[in-house]
Formats: structure tokens, C-alpha cells, sequence
């Protein structure tokens, strides 16, 4: 206390304890704003499982096709070669 103030004369001024506190509340509203995006980051993450499940069935789908498709033209080709 500075100039002969005394504790009831500090007005506005907080205690160290009072700052510590307030500095506290504010990293865990901080802290839980942080936890609540990353949480938001994760479930999108996990939302685009789905679609890349569906895409991989897709592209074998179409993999398959292709190998059937390669085996008629294959059998085609020989069947003329051979009628030659």
C-alpha cells in the first residue's frame, strides 16, 4: 500500500487472488472452447468414412466390370483368330 492506503481504500483494484481466479476461468473457457472444435474437427473426420467406403465398393465395382469386360473381348479376339 502505497501514500497511507489502506485495504478498504484500494477501490477497483483486485487481489491477487481475485486475478488469479478470473485468469483461471478464462483458459478453461478458452481451454473448453478448443476441446468443443477439436471435437467438431474429429466428427467431420469420421463423417467422410462413409463416403470413401461407398467410393472404394464403387471403383472394385467398376474394377470387376472391366475384368469381365477384358475376358469377353479376349474370347472375342481368339474366336476370330481362330476362324481364320
Amino acid at each position: 500500500m502505497r501514500d497511507g492506503q489502506t485495504k478498504g481504500q484500494t477501490t477497483g483494484a483486485r487481489s491477487f487472488e481475485e486475478r488469479v481466479l478470473a485468469a483461471l476461468a478464462d483458459l478453461q473457457t478458452r481451454f473448453t472452447g478448443f476441446e468443443n472444435r477439436l471435437a467438431a474437427l474429429e466428427a467431420k473426420q469420421y463423417d467422410t468414412k462413409p463416403i470413401w467406403e461407398r467410393a472404394l465398393a464403387e471403383i472394385l465395382e467398376v474394377k470387376d466390370e472391366m475384368r469381365r469386360g477384358f475376358r469377353v473381348l479376349n474370347a472375342d479376339l481368339f474366336n476370330i483368330r481362330t476362324e481364320q
